[in-house]
């Protein structure tokens, strides 16, 4: 991206990390804050100077809405603090090239959840997919059958005594599955063949 020292720009996310085109990436890898930055524009895409970032703890059972409320006070936060300090002609500080990251993309494999994957984990990578700028939806095997997977909640975090995938009920587009470590409750419609 070029531009100059005399544009500014925001990043839903706490550059160096997850620099690049995919904001939702930090949802999807569960990290365990959001968080937004305003920066001055460089040369190259998400690499210059900062002149503010804010991130947000997201808790362990934070769903979609929390997450979005929480980015968003970061973003608010962000905005109030950095455009102060463009104006008054803060250079901002360097970013720290080691601590940076690229959050590249979905790959067509990461939009299939993966059972043996925590709950926690297979809720957040719901969530990120759901953000994707691209707008697929996250997708899932389930009893054998591709099914668009639209909302995951954890039921419990126990030890779930069954092989991770096994669906342990359902009611029309609603399944009890188990996880590596819990069961799941997952809204999901099946994709036409």
């Amino acid at each position: 991206m070029n531009g100059s020292a005399s544009w500014k720009s925001t990043s839903i996310v706490p550059i160096p990390r997850y620099r690049g085109p995919n904001p939702p990436r930090m949802i999807y890898d569960a990290a365990p804050t959001v968080g937004a930055t305003m920066h001055w524009i460089d040369d190259e895409f998400d690499t210059g100077r900062i002149l503010s970032v804010h991130e947000r703890a997201v808790p362990d059972d934070a769903d979609l809405r929390a997450i979005l409320s929480l980015w968003g006070e970061a973003m608010t936060a962000v905005m109030e603090e950095g455009a102060a300090g463009a104006i008054a002609g803060e250079p901002g500080t360097r970013q720290d090239e080691k601590l940076a990251s690229y959050a590249a993309r979905f790959r067509e494999h990461e939009r299939w959840l993966d059972w043996n994957a925590s709950a926690k984990t297979i809720r957040r990578r719901t969530f990120g997919l759901m953000m994707d700028p691209e707008r697929h939806s996250p997708m899932a095997m389930i009893a054998g059958q591709p099914y668009a997977v639209q909302n995951v909640d954890v039921l419990n975090t126990h030890h779930t005594p069954c092989l991770p995938g096994t669906v342990l009920e359902r009611h029309g587009d609603i399944f009890i599955i188990g996880a590596a470590d819990a069961q799941v409750r997952v809204t999901a419609t099946a994709i036409p063949e």
